[in-house]
């Protein structure tokens, strides 16, 4: 009987060893091939913030290209002579003032 089980533990080695080298190999292929999948997906996102931040640098660029055609058309010189909107205004002759309107219908 103990001879037995000693057979029948050096055949399920024989058996084991084996197919756990083979599944060694496996997830030895598959840590692999993960990790050249992190490095393209950190090379990828490098690019990709890269790419943001060219992105802000236009937005901010369009920005101020808006702005400069409002302060060219705007000089300080102009603003500070304008007049006011009531004075560009004639009164009626008559002096009546308007009633405020209402939302009905007349």
């Amino acid at each position: 009987m103990k001879y037995l089980a000693v057979i029948a533990a050096a055949v399920s080695l024989a058996l084991l060893l084996p197919s756990c080298s083979r599944e060694e190999k496996g997830l030895k292929e598959e840590l692999r091939v993960m990790k050249e999948e992190n490095n393209f997906l950190k090379a990828e996102n490098i690019a990709l913030k890269k790419e943001i931040e060219e992105l802000y640098k236009k937005l901010e660029e369009r920005d101020k290209t808006r702005v400069a055609p409002e302060a060219q058309a705007k000089p300080e010189a102009l603003k500070k002579d304008a007049k006011p909107a009531a004075a560009d205004r004639p009164e009626r002759p008559d002096g009546e003032k308007r009633k405020p309107e209402t939302g009905k219908p007349r």
